[in-house]
């Protein structure tokens, strides 16, 4: 997924009782114990960055790995950065195959890298502010002439990757990143796309209390319910012709419905994120040991999304009664 991170098996946790560093048997997350040792092994990973001067200023521009793991890079740049005093101001670093210039203008610093590799040249544009905060990144490749463009704007990281040299955009994304504070198990990664934590959902689907949708604020309850809609058109015509009141909203049809699509939309989300063999395995779970008519129907849309119609029908065989009443629901 291109995430970094830090493993702290090894330096940490190696050897430890996993049963006295969680919540419970059936909360897994790290209880106060667990989290004082990751706090602890954290800043032993991190303290030597301690010894740069001027970080603040420019560590977005890097990753993590670099900045942990190429000492020499990143102190010629710290050491190169006062430098930078007037505007248009430049200093250049190389290593290797990478040729890096950072240039100050009035009011952001840009970030310049060419990445050479045996068959093509990859480019590189980080702009940050004075202060070191990200406004935005490019990136363009020689091979496919393919560009890609993500900048912060109206509380947004806005993705858009472009085709080649033109206009034409190939696909664009609104990443939010925010955790509604009234369900700390959800988090908002992109614009109307909810992240579930996947432990926290899983341990509720087997123990069939998943009902997200009573988390939900009425605006998410309805805009969750007209995307259904759109592929749904007995559902749409209903709506048509009611006015969506709190006893509508709160029937068992309503709230199953919303929890089913949600815990779909949380597969798909997985799915997007790189999980695939995760959710494969979980919604075969789901199909073994049936948990509740909300699950089955979840692990269905996914089958029928995936396209694998033997798992499909065979869902539907084994579960008659759930799948033959859905018909005559919304």
């Amino acid at each position: 997924m291109g995430i970094d991170y830090i493993d702290l098996y090894e330096t940490s946790f190696k050897d430890l009782d996993a049963t006295k560093l969680v919540i419970s048997k059936s909360d897994r997350h790290l209880n106060v114990k667990g989290a004082e040792i990751v706090a602890q092994g954290l800043y032993e990973k991190l303290k030597p960055l301690k010894k740069y001067q001027n970080l603040a200023l420019f560590n977005r521009a890097f990753d993590l790995y670099e900045l942990l793991n190429d000492p020499n890079f990143i102190e010629e740049v710290d050491k190169k950065w006062s430098e930078l005093t007037d505007e248009l101001s430049i200093i250049k670093v190389m290593r290797g195959r990478i040729d890096l210039t950072v240039k100050r203008f009035k009011d952001k610093v840009m970030f310049q890298r060419n990445e050479d590799s045996d068959s093509e040249t990859t480019n590189f544009k980080i702009y940050l502010d004075r202060n070191g905060e990200f406004l935005s990144w490019q990136m363009s490749s020689s091979k496919t002439q393919d560009r890609e463009v993500l900048e912060f704007k109206n509380g947004f990281y806005h993705l858009v990757k472009y085709e080649g040299n033109s206009i034409n955009v190939k696909s664009q994304r609104n990443f939010v990143l925010q955790a509604p504070q009234e369900n700390i198990n959800i988090i908002k990664l992109e614009e109307n796309i909810l992240f579930a934590d996947p432990k926290v959902a899983e341990e509720k689907v087997f123990s069939n209390s998943y009902y997200p949708s009573r988390l939900l604020d009425r605006e998410t309850q309805i805009f969750i319910l007209y995307k259904i809609a759109n592929s749904n058109k007995k559902l749409k015509r209903k709506l048509l012709n009611i006015s969506l009141t709190e006893a509508y909203l709160d029937s068992k049809e309503v709230t199953d419905l919303l929890d089913e699509n949600i815990l779909f939309d949380s597969f798909m989300t997985w799915l997007r994120y790189g999980a695939k063999n995760y959710v494969d395995q979980l919604t075969k779970l789901i199909s073994e040991k049936k948990p509740s008519s909300i699950a089955l129907k979840a692990a269905a849309k996914y089958y029928s999304h995936i396209k694998d119609f033997e798992k499909l029908d065979k869902l539907r065989k084994e579960n008659p009664n759930i799948f033959a009443n859905s018909k005559a629901n919304l």
